[in-house]
């Protein structure tokens, strides 16, 4: 297969055509304030907490210093969030949310696309139970080797989720660690650190603290035990030596620990008043590895990428004034024992494989007795020995076996199975149509274990190849037809607990699925149902901080908390306008009724500025970049480009200087004999030049920019009498900086020569050299430089 069966056709050309598509420009009598970014507004609109009225965001409320700049609803969301990017990739191009003060990892002059004064309005992470954590490097830093995986943070660690792990970005060989500091001295008494699935066993680890420092091997089972009996205030887990293997770890425990990480919103201005609505949503990551594609589900492991909040979804929400809300609740389904019962409840035939390649019901054992061939079960591929159990409601007399992989199907097709039961086992063979026949076995329960496949593999996009795992697309015995499994498309109401458990300040709200078993074996969002009823269900949010903690269950993984204030509701109230254009720099618009703002659907500039009958009208930013105004009256506004005029003024006069010009030189020109006076010899000043040289080092490299520069100006001098080797060696020593790029061009696996340091300094030494030869030509001298010739020990010429 390619891609593990993720390729698919297309046509080279495809046409859309939009319906009902919005006029140029649209009034409306409310414009919500919404504390966010420009990104927030489709899921807000998606929340039902805004309609398709335009909004204002905070950021640009505040900016105008108004209380009253919106007359619609105040919507609350943790979705501007605080994060650094790597400007070079379209995805997986953000780093995890940081930290107030955490080191930067591009060295790029600004983190992220920031608003005006955004800083204020951004959502940041909040560490507590800890001072710090942090680590060398992290796959979750932006600008990590193949892209950025941000649930692959330091504190993933001790985020109380064994399928997360802190990992260690890619690159040179190095002794990657992890260390946390925390709040006061503690004993942690006997630690466990469980290394991630990447790390072979065998590997040497050192744990270090304030006064003891030990080596630990890594067994086969992963897990290392540590008894540290003193008292310390940090913790170091590293490498005991350098190595080009990046270290993974999936959790540090010790007895009494508690860290939380939390995403805290932005502060409200007391004069707002308390937001009508409230959007948070988790930080996940919907790649579980299955994707579909026509009629198609192809799983991928190396696709499986590990959402930033897994399995709790922690918020500080701070409020100017105390406030009621209504919650609605949306999870996730999380892969796994729990899900697959909901999956399979009040089924006569239920079937479990002994392990997943992916996270993501798809290519569970239930797959393979679906009755879909779109869907296969995927064994891990480190199962020697995968076996798939199928358990019936009555016993059933089993006299064949038929198993289906089609080509397309991304698993090995089994060719030998092994058949377990209370009674026996019996290994078979399976012919070229998949079957395979036997004596009758009575059973209500079978295992049948894959001995062995076909050979199959999978080739990438670069041309390497990967085995796929084995797997059963679809399975059947003589008694028991193909679907046997297949979810129930019935929406049913599981158990209280079945749903993540709400937080509020410590005050727990539970919640039951209330779904359909396909749309849990799909991986779909589905809404959460409160165990409680009426007032019990209230959220009450305190004035100042309230801790939001949203936490998995077995099944289901949190996804989005929305809370509503009594009685709000999305309004739209937006209404179409007719638009005159008067050339690209003016146009009329015709609003037909009264309204607060009217927007113009394209980026906002200053430069336009807008009259209303006589009136000059306030501008506004819509929806973070949208042009907009406020109204004053329902009569037509004339919209104008102000720097237009002085444009065209400067252009025209630019035209008649050059007319000018052109005239002066014809009326003015001497005759082609006539003696002209000779131009004098010109030069710039020695000095001159140096100081321009010295300032660009200064600005290129710093102090240390600027004493390398120096110093090629020194070395250049006193090779003064050997000028054209000296010009020459100016020349090499670029040559063997260029070296350097040659060795590790970009995209380089080993990393970009871009990021060493001594390239730039042997160019920053050759510039010195060269300023000091030009300045000496400069001076019109052959012989040693001014400031050498004056030193003691030299003659001065006469």
């Amino acid at each position: 297969l390619v891609d593990h069966g993720r390729q698919f056709e297309r046509d080279a050309i495809e046409i859309y055509e939009v319906e009902g598509a919005v006029d140029a420009a649209a009034t409306a009598t409310t414009t919500p304030t919404v504390v966010g970014g420009p990104e927030d507004l489709l899921d807000l609109l998606d929340h039902d907490l805004i309609g398709d009225t335009p909004t204002v965001l905070a950021v640009d409320r505040a900016a105008q210093d108004q209380d009253d700049v919106a007359s619609g609803p105040l919507v609350l969301s943790d979705g501007l969030l605080d994060r650094e990017r790597f400007f070079g990739r379209v995805h997986d191009a953000t780093s995890s949310v940081r930290l107030p003060g955490e080191e930067r990892r591009s060295g790029n002059p600004v983190a992220d696309y920031e608003l005006s004064d955004g800083r204020r309005w951004r959502s940041t992470a909040r560490l507590s139970g800890a001072k710090s954590v942090t680590a060398s490097t992290s796959a979750s830093d932006a600008g990590a080797f193949g892209g950025t995986r941000r649930g692959a943070h330091p504190h993933a660690a001790v985020d109380n989720d064994m399928g997360s792990a802190w990992q260690a970005g890619w690159g040179e060989p190095a002794r990657d660690w992890w260390r946390i500091e925390f709040d006061q001295p503690l004993v942690p008494g006997k630690l466990t650190i469980t290394v991630g699935e990447q790390v072979s066993s065998g590997t040497m680890l050192r744990v270090e603290t304030d006064g003891s420092s030990r080596d630990a091997r890594v067994p086969v089972s992963g897990e290392i035990e540590v008894d540290l009996g003193e008292e310390t205030s940090w913790l170091r887990i590293s490498e005991a030596a350098a190595s080009s293997a990046a270290l993974a770890l999936a959790d540090v425990h010790w007895e009494g620990r508690d860290l939380h990480r939390r995403i805290v919103t932005p502060p409200i201005p007391k004069a707002w008043g308390a937001p009508e609505g409230i959007l948070l949503r988790s930080q996940g990551d919907r790649r579980t590895g299955c994707v579909r594609i026509g009629s198609r589900v192809p799983c991928a492991a190396d696709e499986d990428v590990a959402a930033e909040e897994p399995v709790a979804m922690d918020r500080v929400v701070t409020m100017p004034a105390p406030a009621s809300y209504a919650a609605t609740l949306t999870a996730r389904p999380r892969d796994g024992g729990a899900l697959h019962a909901l999956i399979q409840d009040d089924r006569l035939v239920t079937a479990t494989g002994s392990t997943t390649a992916v996270r993501d019901a798809r290519a569970s054992g239930i797959a393979a007795f679906d009755g879909d061939l779109a869907t296969s079960w995927a064994a891990d591929p480190d199962d020697v020995r995968p076996t798939l159990s199928v358990n019936f409601a009555v016993a059933r007399s089993l006299r064949r076996v038929t198993l289906v992989v089609p080509d397309a199907a991304p698993v090995r097709r089994p060719t030998r199975v092994r058949l377990t039961w209370p009674g026996g086992t019996r290994d078979v063979d399976l012919d070229d149509s998949g079957q395979a026949r036997f004596p009758k076995i009575s059973t209500d329960r079978i295992q049948l274990t894959i001995l062995d496949t076909d050979e199959a593999v999978s080739i990438d996009r670069q041309g390497g190849g990967a085995a796929l795992p084995a797997g059963i697309t679809e399975m059947s015995f003589d008694s028991v037809g193909a679907g046997a499994t297949q979810p129930s498309t019935e929406v049913r109401e599981h158990e209280c607990g079945s749903g993540p458990t709400l937080r509020v300040d410590g005050r727990a709200l539970r919640t039951r699925v209330v779904a359909a078993p396909a749309d849990l074996f799909a991986m779909k969002s589905v809404e959460l149902r409160t165990c409680g009823t009426g007032a019990s269900d209230v959220v009450r949010l305190r004035a100042g901080e309230n801790i939001v903690d949203f936490a998995a269950s077995d099944a289901m993984a949190p996804e989005s908390v929305v809370l509503r204030a009594p009685g709000f509701a999305a309004v739209s109230t937006a209404d179409r306008v007719a638009m005159e254009t008067h050339g690209p720099s003016a146009a009329t618009f015709r609003p037909t009724s009264e309204a607060e703002v009217l927007v113009w659907h394209q980026n906002f500039n200053r430069g336009w500025a807008a009259r209303q009958e006589g009136a000059v009208l306030d501008p506004v930013v819509i929806d973070g970049w949208q042009q907009g105004w406020r109204m004053q009256t329902r009569g037509a506004v004339r919209a104008e480009f102000t720097p237009d005029t002085p444009y065209r003024w400067g252009m025209g006069l630019g035209v008649l200087a050059l007319g000018a010009l052109l005239l002066g030189l014809l009326l003015g020109r001497r005759d082609r004999g006539a003696d002209l006076p000779p131009v004098a010899a010109s030069g710039v000043p020695p000095a001159a030049l140096v100081a321009v040289g010295l300032a660009s080092g200064g600005l290129l490299g710093g102090w240390v920019g600027l004493l390398v520069l120096g110093s090629g100006a020194a070395g250049a001098a006193l090779l003064h009498k050997w000028r054209d080797a000296a010009a020459w060696l100016t020349g090499a020593v670029v040559a063997v900086a260029s070296i350097g790029y040659f060795l590790r061009p970009w995209g380089s696996s080993s990393g970009w020569a871009g990021a060493w340091s001594w390239p730039s300094l042997l160019v920053l030494l050759s510039l010195g050299a060269a300023i000091a030869l030009v300045a000496r030509d400069a001076a019109g001298s052959t012989d040693r430089p001014r400031f050498l010739s004056r030193m003691k020990g030299f003659s001065t010429p006469k």
